[in-house]
């Protein structure tokens, strides 16, 4: 990062070409950085956002950074934004779409798997979403467990963003009910799951490590009972969605930001997205218990995000620089990821 903040200014358009049809409609923004032009193209068939963050991503690489108004240098939301908000409403003015005058047809800019309750340390979203998005921000936040489902929505209330709920967890590949494990709650508000007596103080303590991965919560509960024992761990049934109907569902021919933090079942659930559907501009996901229990199928998910797909790897972007892992869709790669693409690494655990 530079040592002074830049100076950016949306110049003129450089191009808008109005394409009927199935074809995009494009339109490219010139704007100055400390007096080098830089262009900018975006279209009305992908996430404006997600673009948007992709160039800010470009940007920090090739300048040493995007800061607009009162962005401050690290904040890669407000930077996106400001150049999304300009990109949205060139594209609305010069490709429409239908009679509510939105050049977007249908894509998602933001797809949280796991949002918990949204107000939570380490939520890269919520905060943006809440307060600060534009409100043709489209998102869709998906959370299993029952209480952190409610709580979520509560916390979302009057959010800024056009914000959908889905209470339920992604499978992968098939839509089929799952066992969802945590430890049980002494503060539980709905009935658990068989006759244990014994609970676990603490909401936030139980919901991080709650999963349908029954192992990884039996040995995550272990550390957090005193002393260390078999814990009590409840089991819920909940919908298991799988990322085809969710995308049908919320009719997404694009995603801008993927962002997956499953306990355990992260790496997983990546690695059985449908990038021959959507191909999201910047994913995020929790990467601890995939490194370090799943080294291969953690590399193996590397290459293919990389090698197949055109992703670059960006620690820090977004999320958390050393929990978290962040991809960025390379600007001339994306049109080369098509339906030939592998479906997944080859090391993919079976959804």
């Amino acid at each position: 990062m530079l040592p002074h903040r830049k100076r950016i200014m949306l110049l003129t358009v450089v191009a808008a070409a109005v394409l009927r049809c199935t074809c995009a409609c494009t339109a490219t923004l010139s704007i100055d950085i400390d007096s080098v032009s830089v262009n900018l193209a975006f279209d009305n068939t992908s996430s404006v956002f997600g673009t948007a963050l992709r160039h800010v991503a470009e940007l920090r690489d090739s300048h040493g950074g995007l800061v607009g108004g009162g962005c401050e240098p690290s904040d890669a939301f407000c930077a996106a934004g400001e150049l999304a908000d300009s990109a949205h409403a060139l594209l609305a003015e010069r490709c429409g779409n239908g009679d509510d005058g939105d050049a977007r047809p249908t894509p998602l800019d933001v797809l949280q798997v796991g949002a918990h309750v949204g107000d939570s340390p380490g939520d890269p979203v919520y905060g943006w979403l809440r307060h600060r998005a534009a409100p043709w921000v489209r998102a869709v936040l998906i959370e299993p467990m029952r209480a952190s489902f409610e709580t979520l929505v509560k916390n979302y209330a009057g959010a800024a963003a056009r914000v959908s709920y889905v209470h339920g967890a992604v499978i992968g590949r098939e839509r089929r009910p799952l066992a969802f494990y945590e430890p049980r709650r002494c503060d539980a508000p709905y009935p658990d799951a068989g006759s244990d007596g014994r609970c676990v103080v603490g909401f936030e303590t139980s919901t991080l490590i709650a999963s349908t991965n029954w192992t990884f919560v039996y040995h995550g509960a272990r550390w957090i009972v005193d002393p260390p024992a078999v814990p009590p761990i409840a089991r819920h049934q909940v919908a298991g969605l799988d990322w085809r109907s969710i995308l049908e569902a919320h009719g997404a021919s694009a995603v801008g930001v993927l962002v997956v933090d499953a306990e355990a079942m992260d790496c997983d659930l990546v690695a059985s997205f449908p990038f021959d559907v959507a191909v999201p501009d910047v994913i995020v996901f929790e990467q601890g218990h995939c490194a370090w229990a799943q080294p291969r199928e953690h590399a193996a998910l590397d290459e293919y995000l990389t090698d197949v797909l055109g992703y670059a790897l960006a620690p820090g972007f977004l999320g958390h620089v050393e929990y978290d892992a962040c991809y960025v869709l390379r600007r001339r790669d994306r049109d080369r990821v098509n339906n030939s693409a592998l479906h997944g690494p080859a090391n993919a655990a079976p959804q």
